[in-house]
């Protein structure tokens, strides 16, 4: 098979001269020649006979000594190998020998000569650059099961001719190939030219079928090129109602997206702070356009028509409270529609029951009604109101069916959901049917069927050369970026590894000065509690307040009026700013109210408070609010301590404010790099304000300065919540969380 071209020619122009002269049908075929074959028809020119050369009946061939040809008989799948010096006659389905030995004869699988009759066609066509030739066009695909077994059994029909043909012999990938071209089975087409290629890789016919296949895509690779991103969520550990499956829901479903071509970020048992910190960088992938997808499995609410996923640390104790402490759904949403995605998806597999339920006025159940926005695609695990099963095994009832459905073939979104809600609805006996929102206006598929547009097959090849390029670019800028790096003199590394050794050394400084201030703080607070033996009055107004040293004035503000005690004198800012202005200071603070059903607390408070009265002066921010609150935890001294450090450090101008919920605990918000103090002291106030605090929240630190005065206004302000609890709520909710990057509340 030397030039397959060359024997089209001559094969076609025989087939013509048969045809002229009325012969009958094709019966045979020639598969393989070495040496001299000559051929003989009954009417026509002799000449050299060619491989995959049609014969008929009574046709002749001559095989010279030293040569040898394969003949494939169509009618019962005949194959005989004549070896030289022979000569036969063609018969209808044998060939009669006339001279020299007889043939070897073996039997072929069923449609393998028919198959391999078409090869030169096919050749042809891929030397014309995939034009068709008349009488080629691939025949329609069988639909789904029948076209399976037919390539089921072209396979075994393979592996047959694969162990009864020599080793270097490309016939039964040939066969293969003419197989697979009735379904366009592009990438399966390609696998069988690689197998040819290794085993004749000069053989200009198989670098024609190469080429042609080069330009044919793989299935679906104009939506495969886009951008597929996916933020997958699952949450089991909830300390109320804790689940099974969401954690291996989530990581199952990340890895049949991964198979899928999408790049996903799994999270699983995720407080609130890190699922919003993943929406956010989800959202960021999403503007670079493609496909987003955001899937949640645990438990979720809806509370007066609005959805809300349930974060790992929750603490809802009323339905007020619900927003502060979970994530909004429509948040999601939200981001989706901004990126303005051609297909965006959201999987919610979280109608389970309300495990705040009691904390709830309202008795709604499972999750309200979400409109997609345009381009979108919602599903629910059960419909709207309804309450999803969490499963007996590894997944959760409604994720288990997708992952299966995920897996089929035929992959377009519409029918992967529809084969979820049918089998979900079956299993549950009706009791859970899966819901879907959609807006999509065009077609997505998680695992893409081929395509025979020519057009999109185009566009695919220009994607293809897009793509090797930059491919191509990548490397070079890889390469030389390696060679930047050997280039690297040893005075660099040395210069480096000083500078990592200085951070080192001085991390190791900044945690002995930590430690050295704890430990004098811890000395200090058991000597101030060892000396108040004997617990004093409460603090009276003027001992609080009026007696305390005058803070320091914010800079750029009028001077105090003598009927006022010092103060901090709202800067000057437009009417329409008038509610960030700073609350006026009063001259006398109203004593804090107590509870009558709680008299030990009061007098806890006012003792803690005349202690804080007789140290003004010498006060700090830890120190006094570890006073106040009763702070001894190592790790809770260690976090007041970095905390007072942080305040100190924070980049002017900056101001920290503090005040009393309508609840009776400490609330406060801070704020730095402010271009002037009136601006960061407004902010701070107005921030600290809108937490609950309306009208008492005070500046107690400004550019790292700690203002007594304003400290002991708010301290008057306690009472309605034990020290005890405002202890704890002060350290897990108003400690920033990660000292080293300075970040938090």
């Amino acid at each position: 098979m030397r030039n397959y071209l060359v024997s089209l020619l001559i094969a076609a122009t025989v087939v013509a001269s048969g045809a002229a002269f009325g012969q009958g049908a094709d019966v045979a075929l020639v598969n393989l020649i070495s040496g001299d074959v000559n051929y003989v028809p009954q009417s026509g020119t002799p000449g050299r006979a060619q491989p995959f050369m049609k014969l008929r009946e009574g046709d002749r061939i001559r095989v010279a000594a030293g040569g040898q040809v394969r003949i494939l008989f169509f009618e019962g799948a005949r194959q005989e190998l004549w070896v030289g010096p022979a000569s036969f006659r063609v018969g209808k389905a044998a060939a009669e020998p006339v001279s020299g030995k007889a043939a070897e004869v073996k039997g072929l699988p069923a449609g393998v000569p028919q198959s391999l009759a078409r090869i030169p066609e096919l050749i042809q066509s891929a030397q014309l650059g995939g034009s068709q030739l008349r009488g080629m066009q691939p025949r329609p695909a069988a639909a789904g099961r029948d076209q399976q077994a037919t390539l089921a059994q072209a396979r075994a029909s393979y592996e047959k001719l694969r162990q009864d043909m020599p080793a270097d012999d490309i016939t039964p990938e040939l066969y293969l190939y003419a197989a697979l071209y009735d379904f366009l089975a592009y990438d399966e087409m390609k696998i069988v030219v690689g197998g040819m290629k290794r085993k004749q890789p000069d053989n200009r016919d198989v670098m024609a079928l190469d080429a042609w296949l080069t330009s044919r895509p793989s299935a679906g690779i104009s939506q495969q090129n886009e951008q597929r991103v996916a933020l997958v969520i699952g949450n089991s550990a909830y300390r109320e109602s804790p689940l099974r499956n969401p954690v291996n829901d989530a990581t199952d479903i990340a890895a049949a997206l991964r198979e899928l071509g999408f790049k996903v970020t799994l999270r699983t048992d995720a407080s609130q702070r890190q699922m919003k910190q993943a929406l956010r960088e989800f959202a960021q992938e999403l503007r670079r356009g493609g496909v987003g997808l955001f899937y949640f499995a645990g438990h979720g609410v809806q509370s007066k028509g609005r959805n809300f996923l349930i974060p790992i640390g929750a603490n809802v104790e009323t339905e007020a409270e619900l927003e502060d402490e979970s994530v909004d759904a429509n948040l999601v949403l939200a981001y989706m529609d901004e990126a303005q995605n051609r297909v965006n998806i959201v999987v919610l597999d979280a109608c389970r029951n309300n495990p705040f339920a009691r904390s709830f006025r309202s008795a709604s159940r499972g999750l309200a009604q979400m409109d997609a926005a345009k381009g979108s695609f919602v599903a629910f695990a059960t419909a709207p109101g309804a309450v999803a099963a969490d499963g007996d095994g590894r997944n959760g009832i409604y994720t288990e069916h997708l992952l299966a459905s995920l897996k089929e073939a035929d992959g377009d979104i519409d029918k992967v959901f529809r084969r979820v809600a049918a089998n979900v609805a079956t299993v549950t006996g009706g009791k859970q049917v899966p819901w879907v929102a959609s807006s999509l206006t065009g077609d997505f598929y998680f695992r893409m069927p081929a395509t025979r547009d020519d057009t999109k097959l185009k566009q695919a090849e220009q994607e293809r050369a897009q793509l090797a390029q930059a491919l191509e670019d990548e490397r070079k800028r890889r390469e030389q970026e390696t060679a930047a790096v050997k280039q690297r003199s040893e005075q660099e590394r040395a210069l480096l590894a000083k500078e990592l050794e200085e951070a080192r050394k001085q991390r190791e400084k900044d945690a002995e000065l930590v430690r050295a201030e704890i430990e004098k703080l811890r000395a200090e607070l058991q000597n101030i509690r060892a000396g108040a033996s004997v617990q004093p009055a409460a603090p009276t107004e003027a001992s609080s307040v009026t007696n305390a040293p005058a803070a320091k004035p914010i800079p750029g503000t009028p001077p105090e009026k003598p009927a006022q005690a010092a103060a901090v004198t709202p800067p000057q800012r437009p009417a329409s700013a008038a509610s960030a202005q700073l609350p006026p200071q009063a001259t006398a603070i109203a004593p804090p109210t107590f509870r009558a059903r709680a008299p030990a607390a009061a007098d806890e408070w006012k003792n803690r408070m005349g202690m804080l009265d007789k140290l003004r002066g010498q006060l700090s921010y830890s120190k006094a609010m570890s006073l106040l609150l009763g702070i001894e935890a190592e790790q809770d001294l260690e976090s007041l301590v970095k905390y007072q450090a942080l305040l100190k450090r924070m980049p002017y101008e900056s101001a920290l404010a503090l005040g009393v919920s309508n609840r009776g605990f400490l609330v406060s918000r801070r704020v730095w790099n402010q271009r002037s103090l009136n601006f960061a002291a407004n902010d701070t106030l107005d921030r600290c304000n809108a937490r609950g605090a309306e009208g008492s929240c005070r500046l107690v630190v400004i550019n790292g300065e700690f203002r007594e005065k304003e400290f002991m206004e708010v301290v008057a302000r306690l009472g309605r919540q034990t020290s005890d609890r405002v202890r704890r709520q002060y350290v897990d909710k108003e400690l920033p969380w990660d000292f080293a990057r300075g970040t938090g509340k």
